[in-house]
């Protein structure tokens, strides 16, 4: 009967089953996939890439290079303080305190300034430099191995600057007192500014010097000095102080 020849049409069924194996439903998967990966996977992994990056040596290196520009603005011999062999000299203007009351505070501060750039400048061509000025004096150095020549230039300087003083009409002769001998030269203050000094017997002996309206030496400056410098030095008369 017929009844019997159900059993055989189940396959309908199975193509049912087949109908929902489509291409629609094949890429609902992948669909999830795609939306998974990018989500789950790549952003969790960005913020590792963000870490190192702010963590990179560019702050690292930033904070390294800071005390680089410590020589530059020190100017000097660094941090470090050495005992070295130095000519000093003491640079001064006599009756400098009472000419200066003449001068309206504007004229005084030109004069100073011009005062200041030719000592400053007078002194590299003996390889000397202005340690400090202090008002109308300045303490200046140059190499012990240059005594000669720091002398016949600091003998130059004077006769140049009397005469500049001169045609200002500023009645005043510059005063120059030598000596030789080791210093502590470095870098003194505080850690945020610190400048290049010299400290030592030899600085305290230069500026006690026996004041004069000339150039003085120091037995020790005048030994350090060649013979034709040494004769140069004598004819110009000025004093010598034996050691």
């Amino acid at each position: 009967m017929a009844s019997t020849k159900f059993p055989p049409a189940m396959p309908p069924v199975r193509t049912g089953a087949t109908a929902v194996k489509t291409p629609a439903m094949k890429t609902a998967p992948a669909l999830t996939k795609a939306a998974v990966a990018p989500v789950a996977a790549k952003p969790v992994a960005a913020p590792p890439g963000v870490t190192k990056a702010a963590a990179a040596p560019v702050v690292t290196k930033a904070v390294a290079a800071a005390p680089a520009p410590t020589p530059a603005a020190t100017a000097g011999t660094g941090a470090t303080v050495t005992r070295t062999p130095m000519v000093v000299a003491f640079i001064d203007l006599a009756r400098f305190q009472i000419e200066s009351r003449r001068l309206t505070d504007e004229a005084l501060a030109e004069l100073v300034q011009d005062y200041y750039e030719r000592i400053s400048d007078g002194l590299k061509g003996a390889g000397g430099r202005v340690v400090k000025f202090m008002g109308d004096g300045a303490l200046t150095v140059f190499p012990v191995d240059r005594a000669s020549q720091a002398v016949r230039t600091l003998m130059l300087l004077k006769q140049e600057i009397d005469t500049r003083m001169a045609k200002r009409k500023f009645s005043t002769m510059l005063v120059i007192r030598v000596n030789a001998g080791d210093v502590m030269a470095g870098d003194y203050g505080p850690k945020t500014d610190r400048r290049f000094d010299v400290i030592g017997n030899a600085v305290n002996r230069a500026a006690a010097m026996r004041y004069s309206e000339g150039m003085s030496l120091t037995g020790d400056a005048y030994a350090k000095l060649d013979a034709k410098t040494q004769k140069l030095f004598k004819a110009k008369g000025d004093v010598y102080i034996p050691a």
